[in-house]
């Protein structure tokens, strides 16, 4: 009868060296087919951002804007929002995807918004809309020529704008962005003072000494809004 000869190990220690030998293997090739199967950053569900919305129901000031970031899990610091007009995010706010970013000063249309070093958000420039892009106009509320002294200028005059957006404070007491003219001559508005409440929309003038009233005038102006639109252009007279 054949006999067959078999190699054994010749020492106790030998034959645990070479069944560890053999579980390392058998666990690296496991380790090799199960790795396939682990979820990687790309397989993450996306972040899906909505536009840059400059919610003027929200703040008619123009200085908030609202996003939604759908799939995003957490809360994003001011410090990681950036307008590229120079204004600063000065808080984030969150209810439930819809994320409100306050602004130092106003973002409109004019500008652009982005994340930066948000884990899962892209960093590039996203545009600004509004929610109401119409022109405002301005009418004449009253004007009074100051007959108190015999000095010239304190005439005043109030306005008021409505039906659209807020206009810009700097823009409406800007007082070379006004034409004050009387019957086709237009009058000198050095030393002339604005005043605008925003809460109101009114702005009030007071008249230098080069320019005084009269019975009949026209005022015009080209005055810009927080939702980058423009007042009418019509005069009025």
């Amino acid at each position: 009868m054949a006999l067959k000869t078999v190699n054994l190990p010749t020492t106790p220690a030998a034959a645990v060296a070479a069944l560890s030998n053999k579980v390392r293997l058998a666990l690296l090739a496991l380790a090799a087919v199960a790795l396939p199967a682990c979820s990687s950053s790309s397989d993450a569900t996306p972040v899906t951002t909505s536009g840059m919305v400059q919610n003027l129901t929200l703040d008619p000031a123009g200085q908030t804007i609202v996003t939604t970031l759908e799939g995003f899990e957490g809360t994003i610091s001011p410090a990681a929002v950036e307008a590229s007009g120079g204004q600063s995010a000065v808080a984030v706010t969150v209810t439930g995807s819809t994320f409100s970013i306050a602004f130092d000063s106003v973002v409109s249309p004019d500008h652009q918004v982005r994340f930066v070093g948000v884990a899962g958000i892209s960093e590039e420039w996203r545009d600004v809309t509004s929610t109401d892009l119409r022109n405002p106009s301005f009418s004449i509320l009253g004007a009074t020529q100051d007959v108190s002294d015999s000095t010239l200028g304190g005439d005043t005059i109030s306005v008021q704008f409505f039906s659209g957006p807020r206009v810009l404070e700097s823009a409406a007491e800007d007082i070379s962005n006004w034409t004050l003219s009387v019957e086709g001559t237009t009058l000198d508005l050095a030393g002339s003072t604005i005043t605008l409440d925003n809460a109101t929309q009114i702005a009030s003038f007071t008249l230098g000494r080069f320019a005084n009233l009269h019975s009949s005038f026209t005022l015009s102006c080209d005055v810009e809004t927080v939702a980058a639109t423009s007042v009418g252009s019509n005069a009025l007279t």
